[in-house]
């Protein structure tokens, strides 16, 4: 999959990372900063990935306090 991006909403101010974690292949693990100081919302792009499951662990700052918030995702080619 290229071209692809993420839109991540959160609290104004809220800064972090993003990290892309492939259970079948650490090797394709990736992870994606991000900065919320200007907008609840912000459309990152994704480097080239393969299709199938992933796990996302949002790591992020906020108001002092750290944060995460983790899911699994399966992507699917277009």
């Amino acid at each position: 999959l290229t071209g692809q991006t993420i839109t991540l909403s959160g609290p104004r101010g809220a800064q972090g990372r993003v990290h892309f974690i492939r259970p079948d292949d650490a090797g394709r693990d990736f992870v994606v900063p991000f900065d919320l100081s200007v907008a609840t919302q912000l459309s990152l792009p994704l480097p080239a990935v393969r299709a199938g499951r992933w796990r996302t662990e949002l790591h992020y700052t906020w108001q002092g306090a750290d944060c995460l918030i983790a899911g699994e995702h399966y992507l699917q080619a277009n």
